[in-house]
Order: structure tokens, then sequence, then C-alpha cells
């Protein structure tokens, strides 16, 4: 039996091919119908071999003067990637229509409800107990072997579960998908066709329907060849790197029979060959200029070099598309940042297609759903939490919303924070738009609402609205296979984008297209009846399922001129001239994968141990195997590149200081860098690279866009003709002085965008409520006791106690009532406005009532004291000039009281304005700003003809006509209505700092 399996071993590809070409001409000259099933692990490989293979063949029957070389070949070869042959097995080829993913998961979910009722964990691990048991079924191994794999508790109920979901698939009178290739690849006499079959490339590791495939050729007693990445030199000896392909591949055929095919390899011509011979060795090699290790400030500068050097050596004519490869340990995540940045430098490269669910306008389609049957719902009739509904703005479908995101911004976190259902958002919506109404000719200048149209409240009630009955149209109680369901909801979606006018535009016209295209996909799933929550659960899996299905169908095709970009598993075998590898970092390289449920590390080598060849003894034996995978796909690497070859890695992220890869010290011993303090100092060994010529160090800049937003944000503060139009004026308040004197940044927004000056967050909005509550309390309770002189007990205080005790709780407990309808916000918010509400203006009775003074009296005999209150408007004026203009400052002070001989006006118009200082406590807390105003305040209601007051006011006004306006930054900034938007112009500029930072840190 070991005879017909066979292990051929080269780590050059083009030996492969030439190898493969005179193995069939023999084949075929022995026997005219011998065909080869030939498999590969991945799809680039996939692609190479086929035209690879098409070249040679062309070429071959052209010489003999065939023209039908095409049909000739397709009789005696079928190429594929592994995972699309069993797809292309059942489907094209048997014509089979097993149930789909989506069903076998709707009878996941259903096992696990008939075994372990009302777990929630397990049925949102039901994604990851699908492709468990899709494997399952190609074991061969029945119920009882499979549950005697492990003594785990998990793992007995996920038996249990499997066994329950085989019970159910049964009785829909069908089967999975893994039951049908099983079935076909034990019985059918579909595989009688094929002579051999060839695994191509490294299968790390081969899983239980490979190796019943590899059981069926052997029952039929044909040819197993396997060919790997692999290299002994001429003392038999291998690199240490490809020791997982040894103990892997050894179970299959023993190693002394394994057979070297091609040209002997000689590692003398670039220093890239002499680097593969003595990585992970004890040898040593010169640098000839072939490999280089780069160093970056950030990922976004290290894509962004790749990306401008392949431009330039395809512009020089040294490379093209098809020659380059950027190669990454993390391309899923990875590739829209290489996407916009090749796109910005005019470079086409590779990258996967989204699936609708990534993009906004397909995850609107699942929040149709989302809000239906959220779990989080509990007894509400729905769920629609902030996040949700700030997506259904921006996912494209009603097209008015765009012109809404930005008011909505400005109140989603004071009014909409703890919203969580649809009937919530509708009320909430309908309350707010009576305010709105109600804001026009009100003293709530800051109230959030002045910086929202009431256009946009329309639209938000508009799209809700539509959402409602789309729900009700999609979430019927009647049962529908998974095809009618698509079918429904591709009918509201439909109408929706006619009824918007979303379908007119381009990116709409594409989203419902590929919606479209994926209805006719799902045309098979119609055996199994379903409700809408079960189908609301499979929308995720089922775009997925549609992308896939999209990729495979362009990778099998792949004709566009773009460069490719991938993870570090997928390019064995494949030849470039130049190779990138980016990411190289300590997180990274090597790409360990973590252990994960439901096959955790000491699971799965049980499991890989009862279902294939290869026997495992413990845990940490297959996760040493694991650990020299990753090395052996690292090293394997270096075979691919042809002229170049790049290392590189970002020295900071999100900036915190990031280390390369331990590979890197490897690298600098094969480059004789060896000395004791090399072995653990990153930059002494990147020192060293440096002076070898081997390694650069790319030193931290601003990119170019990122100076151009910068100027930008900072001629929207600049002065300029409109700022100065606008911010300065013939006449000022005192309190528009004191907030250009805390901060003129500040100042001159508002004056720029007025309908953005208010408090947009919930510290802000309780500070503002307990400020507009001090001002309506302290003149209600102002006028409630003026009129009358009262006389006070100067050692029992009798009349403060009654007003604080008694009148004051009455006062307070009204204007609330009054007020609340204005704030419809959580409570938190308003207890919190209610303590500084309270805390005001009992401050305030307090320093009417002073104590210190009513002592004083009493100690000199007086036992009492009169006390009087009055609401007199009192306008203080003030004029100042200057060479350029003329100026009339105002400031108002409402509230008059008398305390024995002492008269104290007391101003409360700054209390909206100024959030931080709104109370007269700590009035010498030595604070700056807070000492400078109640100085500036007193003097300027006490005597304003002083000339210190005069010569203040004349400061100030002369640095706005200046237009010197800093940034002030400070604890202020918490109470500022531009706190967010002062954040945001000075976000990009901050990152960069902090990247600069890091690294100042880490050279240290």
């Amino acid at each position: 039996m070991e005879d017909m399996r066979k292990i051929y071993y080269t780590p050059n590809s083009e030996d492969v091919e030439e190898f493969f070409f005179q193995h069939m001409l023999k084949k075929l000259s022995e026997k005219p119908n011998y065909k080869v099933l030939y498999l590969t692990p991945t799809m680039f490989l996939f692609r190479r071999r086929a035209n690879r293979f098409s070249f040679l063949f062309k070429k071959h029957y052209r010489k003999m003067g065939k023209s039908d070389y095409n049909e000739q070949v397709e009789q005696w070869l079928q190429i594929s990637e592994f995972n699309h042959w069993t797809k292309h097995l059942v489907y094209e080829m048997k014509k089979v229509k097993p149930l789909s993913r989506a069903e076998s998961h709707i009878l996941i979910k259903r096992a696990i409800e008939n075994v372990m009722p009302n777990r929630l964990d397990w049925l949102a691990a039901s994604g990851d107990l699908l492709d468990l048991m899709l494997e399952l079924d190609t074991t061969m191994l029945s119920y009882d072997e499979l549950e005697n794999i492990s003594n785990f508790e998990d793992w007995k109920t996920i038996i249990a579960i499997y066994g329950e979901y085989q019970h159910l698939t049964k009785q829909t009178g069908q089967i999975s998908f893994g039951q049908c290739v099983l079935g076909l690849l034990t019985h059918d006499e579909i595989l009688n066709q094929y002579d051999e079959v060839i695994f191509d490339g490294p299968f790390l590791f081969f899983r239980p329907i490979h190796e019943t495939l590899m059981k069926r050729f052997e029952y039929q007693q044909k040819n197993i060849t396997f060919i790997v990445p692999y290299h002994r030199d001429s003392k038999g000896l291998a690199n240490p790197a490809f020791e997982v392909i040894k103990k892997s591949y050894s179970v299959y055929a023993p190693y002394d029979q394994w057979k070297f095919i091609g040209k002997q390899f000689v590692s003398d011509s670039t220093d890239l060959e002499q680097l593969r011979m003595a990585m992970f060795t004890d040898r040593s090699i010169d640098n000839l200029g072939s490999f280089s290790i780069h160093s970056h400030s950030t990922i976004e500068q290290e894509i962004r070099q790749v990306i401008l050097h392949s431009k330039a050596l395809m512009e020089r004519g040294e490379a093209t598309y098809k020659s380059i490869i950027i190669v990454t340990p993390d391309a899923m995540t990875l590739r829209p940042l290489v996407r916009e940045i090749a796109e910005q430098e005019r470079l086409e490269v590779e990258v996967s297609e989204r699936s609708l669910l990534g993009l906004s306008a397909g995850e609107f389609i699942q929040l149709i759903y989302k809000i239906n049957w959220d779990d989080r719902r509990l007894e509400a009739s729905s769920y629609l939490d902030l996040s949700m509904f700030r997506r259904i703005l921006d996912s494209g479908w009603f097209p008015q919303a765009k012109q809404t995101i930005e008011n909505f911004q400005a109140v989603e976190d004071v009014f909409f924070k703890s919203i969580r259902s649809l009937d919530e958002w509708l009320e909430q919506l309908k309350i707010l738009s009576e305010i709105k109404k109600m804001l026009n000719g009100s003293d709530l200048d800051y109230h959030p609402l002045h910086a929202v149209q009431e256009e946009s409240l329309l639209t938000w009630v508009t799209i809700l609205t539509e959402i409602e009955l789309i729900q009700k149209n999609l979430n019927g109680e009647k049962q529908e296979s998974i095809h009618d369901h698509v079918l429904k909801l591709l009918s509201e979606l439909d109408d929706l984008g006619e009824k918007f006018g979303f379908a007119s535009e381009e990116t709409g016209h594409e989203i419902i297209s590929r919606i479209k295209a994926f209805s006719e996909s799902t045309i098979s799933q119609n055996r199994l009846p379903i409700n809408s929550q079960e189908f609301s659960q499979l929308i995720g899996q089922l775009f997925v399922e549609e992308l896939n299905a999209t990729e495979d169908e362009a990778q099998v095709e792949k004709i566009k001129p773009e460069i490719l970009v991938t993870g570090i598993e997928n390019i064995a075998f494949l030849d470039y001239k130049y190779v990138f590898m980016i990411q190289f970092t300590q997180d990274r390289v090597p790409a360990i994968p973590q252990s994960k449920w439901p096959l955790h590390h000491d699971l799965e080598w049980r499991f890989i141990s009862a279902t294939t060849s290869l026997k495992l003894n413990s845990v940490s034996e297959w996760e040493q195997l694991i650990a020299e995978r990753e090395k052996y796909y690292f090293y394997l690497s270096f075979y691919v590149p042809k002229v170049e070859m790049q290392l590189s890695f970002p020295r900071t992220q999100s900036g915190e200081r990031v280390y390369p890869s331990h590979y890197l010290f490897d690298i600098g011993r094969a480059y004789k860098i060896n000395d004791q303090q090399t072995v653990s100092d990153v930059q002494h060994l990147m020192n060293h690279l440096v002076t070898c010529g081997i390694g650069t160090v790319h030193k931290y800049g601003y990119g170019q866009q990122v100076q151009q937003d910068f100027h930008k944000d900072e001629r929207l503060i600049q002065s300029s003709q409109l700022i100065k139009k606008q911010a300065v004026l013939s006449t000022y308040t005192i309190e528009d002085l004191a907030v250009y004197r805390l901060c003129p940044t500040r100042f001159y927004y508002s004056k720029l965008a007025p309908e953005k000056n208010v408090y947009s967050n919930r510290f802000q909005l309780g500070r503002y409520i307990a400020a507009v509550l001090t001002q309506r309390v302290l003149k209600t309770l102002f006028l409630k006791l003026s009129g009358e002189v009262m006389s006070e007990d100067t050692e029992r205080m009798n009349r403060r106690n009654y007003i604080l005790l008694q009148i004051l709780p009455e006062i307070m407990n009204k204007e609330v009532t009054d007020l609340a309808f204005m704030f419809p916000v959580e409570s938190e918010v308003w207890q919190n406005g209610l303590f500084y509400a309270d805390r005001f203006v009992k401050n305030i009775i307090k320093i009417v009532f002073n104590e210190n003074y009513a002592k004083a009296v009493a100690n000199k005999g007086a036992p009492t004291l009169k006390v009087s209150f009055e609401v007199v408007p009192k306008v203080e004026l003030h004029h100042v000039s200057t060479s350029k203009a003329s100026y009339l400052i105002t400031g108002v002070a409402d509230l008059h009281a008398k305390f024995g001989s002492r008269i104290r006006a007391l101003p409360i118009t700054h209390y909206p304005h100024l959030l931080g200082i709104s109370s007269y406590e700590n009035e010498n807390d030595g604070e700056e700003f807070s000492n400078w105003f109640y100085s500036f305040r007193a003097t300027f209601f006490g005597n304003p003809s002083e000339k210190k007051i005069q010569n203040e006011i004349y400061s100030i006004i002369s640095m706005m006509e200046e237009d010197e306006h800093p940034k002030r930054e400070g604890a202020h900034c918490s109470y500022c209505p531009f706190q967010l938007s002062c954040q945001k112009n000075n976000n990009t500029l901050n990152e960069l700092d902090q990247q600069e930072v890091a690294e100042a840190n880490a050279d240290e």
C-alpha cells in the first residue's frame, strides 16, 4: 500500500511543473486515458499551476500539430484548489443539492435548543459548531467513537448536539454538504475516472476529508502522490524550519523513500539563496544587496513606502503587476488600508471585495431584522440603540439622511443614549419636535436642539416609520424557505430603493444588483421551512457565503493586472521578482493561532489523532507542531523572490511601541551579528544591520495628506475677513469678554458657528440644567421675598433657615416641573443638574446671610439685622475706544440683596456661559481665571469707571482686533460647547505627536 504513496520534494516551483509535465507524458504513453486529480491547498497555487500547465501542454501539442489541446488536457487532468473541488464535485459533477450551510446552521440551532434549552451561550456559539459538525460529517466515525475522543464535559455535550443534529437532518429527508461529500468519496463511481490523486503544496494539516479521499484511492489501488516544498542538502540535511513537513508527511511515506525532483539547489548566487541555507543554523553569510530590512514610524508609513517603491519599479520597467507581491500576516484586516493608500498613489492592488455585511448598505439589511429579534429587547417589542440608528443614517438607503448626520451627532449623547426600542425613538422624536418649536424666543440659548434643524427631526421620524413598516412586512409568523424569505426581503428593498432614491445612485444600484444576484443563488435553499426569527439569524452568514462564492469565481478567472496582497500561508511554491513582507512584528510573526473553542488545542490534538494518520501524544506536541508550521511558512517566503526581498515593520502602533519579530535575531545571526548585546537589544541589532547596509530606519515625518488636512484646520481658525466681519462687533457683554479671556478659540468658534454653540454631552447638559435652574429659582425666590424687610436673628439665623428649608424646596420643585419637558434626558443627567442647582442656590443664600458679618454685629450687641431682596435689572455700560473702533460693553445684575449695612449686587447672567464657575463658592480658590472673573465682575458692577477695569477691557478688545485667538487648554475644556469639534480638528496632529513621543521614548 505504501508503494502507492509517493512523496516528491523540491523548494522550486518550476521543478514541480516540469516534473508533472514529464510525468504525464510518461503516463499517457502507457495509458492514453490516464487521468489525474490535481489538488492544491490554496487558490494562489492553483492559479499558478493551471496557467503553467496550460502553457507547457499547449506548447507540446502545437509541436505535435494539434489545435484541440484544451480538450485534450481536460480529458486527463482536473486541477483545483481542494475546497473548491469538493464544491465542484457536489454541485457540478454530481448535480446534487444538499442542505446549504445556512440550512444546516438552522438545524444545529434547533439541536442546541433540544439538547440545551434556553442556553443562549451555546446558541451564540452555533456558528463555531457549524464548521465542526460539517467536519464531523466527513470522519466516518460512529457516534460512540466520536464521543470517546475526549472525556471533556463540553465535548460530550457537543457530540450530543451532533447526534440531535443528525436526527433533525434525517427528518428533513435531506443530507448535509459534509454527508454528501463523504458519500461521494466513499461509494460513488464518479471517482473511478481518476487514476491518480496529487496533493501539491503544503497541506498543514490534513483533515478527515483528505484522509477519506486517500482511503478511497488506496481501496481502488490507485496512486497517491504528495509534492511538498522541502529541501535536503548534499549531505542529506534539511533546514530546521522544514521539520514540520518531515513530521507531518512521514506518516504517509517513510522519510528515506522521499524523492527529490528538479535541479540540485545551489546557494552561492545571491544572499537570498545563501540566507535560506543559513537561517536557523550556525552558518553565516555576507550581504550581496538582494535582501533588506526596513523600520518605519507607523504602519501607514510602512505601507506607503512599499507602494511607492513598487510604483517606482514599474515606472522604471523593472517590474510589472505580476512580478510584485505584498505579504502580511494579517492580510484580511490590513487590505482596506493597503487599498486606500494604493488608491492615493494610483496603484492597483488585489484586495477582496467586501461582503454585503461589510458595507454600510448591507449592514442595514441585517439591522432591519436585528431591531425585531435582538435578544436584548427582553420584554419590549423591538430593540434599537444609538449605535444601530447611527448606522442606519449612514447606510445610504435614505440619501436625505446624510445631511442630518452632523445634526444627530450634536444630540445623540444627550437625548438618545438610553433609548432602546423603536417605540421609544418615535416618542422621543415627537417630544423633541415640540421642544424645537418652543425654543424660539426662549432663554435656553445653549439648548442642544439649537444644533438640529426641524427637517432633520422630520427625516428621522420618516426613516423610523419606514423601518417599522418594513418590519411588519418581513417578520410574520409564517414559516417559509430561505429562498422565499430572500424574495420577500428583495421586494421590500426594491421598493425602499425606489421610494427614497437610493436605487438611482451608483452605489445603490450596485448593492441592489448584488442582492438580486444573491437571491438567485438561494433558489436551491427551498427545502427547510424556517420562521423570520431564524432567517434573521442567518443574514450575516448568507452574505458571507455570497462573497465566498463570488471570490471563488474571481480567483479561478482572475485576469486583472493588480499587485497581490496575501497572507504568509498562501505563498508556498509561488514565484515573484519582488516580495515585500510587511508587519514583521513580534505579535504577527509567527502568527500562532490562539486555542479556540470548540476545538481548543487540548481537544484538537485528540481529534486529529483519531481522524487522521497523524498521531500525537499530547497538547504540547500539537502546539509545538503549530509553532513549527508558522516557522516553516516564514522560511518558505525566502524561496518566493527572484530579485529582491524586503522585510519591514512599524515601530509604533496607535501611539504604543511595538517590536519586530524575534526572527529578526535569527536573520542577524545569519549576517554574523551575534554579539552578546545584540541578543536582546532590537535597537542595537538594527544599528548593526544599518551599518552592514541591510537595514534602513525610516524617520518620523508627516504624510503629505496629513499636512494638507492640518493646514486646512489651521485656516478654519486662523484670521480671515469672514471671521473679522462676524466676530468683531461693536457691542459686547461682559460674558463675551470672559469667554474670550478664558479661551479665544472658543470665542471665535461661537461667532463662526453659532448653531454649534450648544452643550452636547451629558456632563455639560447636567451642568447647564443646573445653571438654568439656578437662574430661575433665584429670580423666583427674590421676587417672592422682594418688597419685604425682614429681621434676622444674628445668632439663630431663623429667616435664613426658613428660606432654605421651607421656601426654597417649593420653588425648586415648581421650576423643575416647568423645565423638565424641555430636557427629556435620562435621570442621571437630571440628578446631576439638581445636585449642582441645589448647591449653587443655597450657596447664594448663605452668601447673602453672611454668618461672619452676623457674628461681628452680634458681638457688638445688635441682636437682629434687617434683610431685604430685590429684582431690579441693573445695566452697567462701559465705553472703550481703540485706534480702530469704539465699543460698548454691557453687563446686567438682576438680583440685589441687603443684609444690615451690606448691599450686594448678584449678577447671574454668566451661569449658562461659564459652567465651571457658575456658583459663588470658593471665590479665592487660587484658580487664575476664576479669581480674574470674580474680580472683574465685582469691579465692573461696583466701580466701572475705575482705571483698572478700563485697562482690562481695553486689553481684551485690542487682542480681539489683532485676531489673537490661541487655544487655551485646561479643565475648562470639559465645559466648552466646542470640545468635540476642537478635539477633532487637532486629532490627526495629536496622533502623530503621540507616535513621535513613543519613538523618542523608545530611542532613549
